[in-house]
This record gives structure tokens, sequence and C-alpha cells, in this order.
């Protein structure tokens, strides 16, 4: 912007002209293409025609955001002339980002420094070659990112850039994960040894996950040994479902569809009350699903054990009941589903009104605690 505010004032249509090529050119070539501008200018103010004909001064030679991509070879080079961004000798070239013109005197006069001197003949060369250079065709030298169109060849540079980067006895999650992300690599490049290999220093939990995760992906991927896509999907989900599971007992305990029932079928089949409003002294049976728990494994198979813990507050945060018990099972599979369906007694002695019944679950192995709420009204009978 301060180069443009030296040029003085601009036609607005060779300005947005101009602001409009900055805007489709690499910012890294804007001190190029400003020089470039200068000089035309320059050489258009000259012979008058830039007043006559604004656009001219820009429709007449090169886009400004085509030569400023335009490369031109050191006499200097050791390699042949460019051409589609590739030398004879199959080179790619840097891109030059600000190219030096020889300053001429187009330069000299836009610039302020011939001291209004008029152009000599020499200038008028000068400017007559510079034009004619800037007029011939531009060729185009693309900039590359470094990849190739083999995407096994980045792959593999991509692995050994990853192996040069992770610790060998990882401490922190954070460098766990970066052994994770190296054995996926290792297993899009068909390498399952590598892949499948344990991660040093992680707890049971994650080591479990990430093996059981990466052992049914590669079920999945690998149609060479199995050419049925059903037995690879049934392969692959027995090897997930049991990352899921370990994967849970990494996170929080969750207590969910906490309710007051009628009947209990199963988990997630039950019946509510119609509504939460009870007499001191009723029966009432609580549904309650608990997610994210652990599971140890036993001669028996494998063994849950949650306590169950409720509390009930009346409207002023008043405690006026509690209770708890415990829930053991052995399950000759891992729970995938865990409910409670708990037969307790409205508190006799309760007053009229709302309350509200907090329900706290502690898995005993994980020591993880949650907890859930629901409320409810006591009215009692004739009342």
């Amino acid at each position: 912007m301060a180069q443009l505010q030296q040029m003085g004032d601009l036609e607005p249509a060779v300005r947005d002209r101009l602001l409009a090529d900055l805007e489709q050119t690499d910012p890294r070539l804007w001190p190029g293409v400003i020089r470039q501008f200068r000089a035309t200018l320059a050489y258009r103010r000259q012979s008058g025609s830039l007043r006559q004909n604004p656009e001219a001064a820009l429709a007449s030679s090169p886009q400004v955001a085509n030569s400023a991509m335009a490369i031109t070879p050191s006499p200097s080079a050791a390699a042949g002339k460019v051409t589609n961004g590739a030398t004879q000798e199959g080179n790619t070239p840097e891109p030059v980002a600000n190219p030096q013109p020889t300053p001429t005197s187009a330069d000299v006069v836009e610039s302020g420094e011939s001291g209004g001197r008029e152009p000599t003949e020499t200038d008028r060369r000068e400017q007559s070659q510079r034009t004619s250079e800037e007029t011939r065709p531009v060729e185009r030298a693309s900039f590359t990112d470094g990849g190739s169109d083999n995407w096994q060849t980045d792959l593999e540079r991509a692995t050994r850039a990853l192996e040069r980067n992770v610790v060998a006895s990882p401490r922190s999650a954070d460098e766990v994960a970066q052994h994770a992300r190296l054995r996926m690599l290792y297993l899009l490049a068909g390498r399952r040894e590598d892949a499948l290999r344990p991660i040093p220093s992680a707890g049971p939990s994650i080591q479990d996950f990430w093996s059981k995760e990466l052992y049914g992906l590669a079920a999945w991927l690998d149609t060479q040994r199995i050419e049925d896509s059903t037995l690879r999907a049934a392969e692959a989900k027995l090897h997930l479902t049991e990352a899921i599971s370990r994967l849970g007992e990494q996170s929080p305990l969750v207590v969910r569809n906490l309710a007051f029932v009628t009947d209990i079928q199963s988990f997630g089949s039950y019946k509510k009350f119609s509504e939460y409003q009870f007499a001191p002294g009723q029966e009432v049976l609580l549904y309650a699903e608990v997610d994210n728990f652990s599971t140890e494994s036993t001669s028996k198979g494998y063994r849950t054990s949650l306590r169950f813990g409720y509390q009930i507050f009346d409207s002023r945060g008043q405690r006026v009941a509690d209770h708890e018990f415990t829930a053991n099972e052995d399950c000759l599979n891992i729970r995938r589903d865990f409910f409670i369906g708990y037969h307790f007694h409205i508190p006799t002695r309760i007053y009229d009104g709302k309350h509200t019944l907090q329900l706290t679950v502690e898995d005993l192995q994980s020591q993880k605690i949650g907890q859930s709420s629901i409320e409810f009204a006591v009215k009692e009978q004739g009342r």
C-alpha cells in the first residue's frame, strides 16, 4: 500500500485492475508485481497514453499475475530453458519470490530520481527492450508441495518422519498418541505385524483398546486373506466391539434413563408410572442403566461390581432418606449393558410436596463414580 501511494494519482480503473491481480497472486510475489507495474506505468506516462486510455497500461502487457509467476533463468544456470515448470535435466526450479529487474530510466523517472530531466536515447532503448521482454509469451512455473502422485511413496515418507519423532518410552498421553498414529500408518502400508506391536508404556486398558481397534481394522482391510466381505465384517465387528468396551473403561461412569417404573422386561424395556406422584409408604420400582463400567476376568467369567446409593431430599434440600446396596454379576461374556430394578418404599415420615431422588453409582473396580437425579411429588392420600 505504501508503494501504491508513492505512485501518485492513479486512474480508478488502473488501480482496481492492479488490486484484482494482486488478490490472485501469491503475496510473496507482490514486490515483483509492483516493480513491474511501476516500470510499465512510467513508460506509459512518458508516452502520454495513460490518460488517453487507462486500461492500456495493463492490457498491452502480460497480466500482472502471470508475469509474477514467470521464472527468468540465470545466465549462469547450468540447466537448460525452463519448460512447464521443469528443467531439461528434470529438476524442479524454485519459484522466484522477488525478481530483481535491472533499473531503467522508467524506474528513475517514476521514482523522481531524474530531477525532471527528459529521457535520453539510451533510456528509450532500455525501456523498449524491457517492454519487448514483457510482451514475450510467459512460461508458467507452478508451485509444488514436494509430494508425488504415488501415495505409497508419500506414505512411506510420512512414516519415516514420524518414526524419527516418536519417543521410545512414551510418558504423556500425547506421546502415546504419536505411537498410535505411527501404527495406523503401518496399517495403511500393509505392515500388519508392525501395526499390531504393543504400544510401550501404555496402560492395560489403552493397550487393549489399540490392540483390538487395529486388529479389527486390519481384519476389515485384509481383502486378500478373507475375500468374503460379510466374514470380514463379522471378524472386524468382534474386535471393534471389544475395543469399544475397553475405551468405555477409560470414560466417565454414566447413569442413564433413571425412572420410576411399574414393570421391567429387560434392558431398555420398561413401563413408567403415568405421573411421578406417590403417597408416603408407597412401594415403587426404580430403574437405571449404567455405562462405561469395568469388568474383571475371573474363573466364573467376567465380573461387574457396582455399589448403588440413593438419597431423597425435600424442596429445601434437607435429606429425608438414604439407602445403599451392592450389585455383583458374573457373565460368560463381557457385559455390554447393565441395568438395575430396585424396589423400595417412599418414606412414611415425609411431608407433602416436591422431592428429589439422587442416585450415586460407584464402580468398585475402577473407583469411578456417576450420578443422576429424578424429581417426584409426595401427596398423602385423601388430601
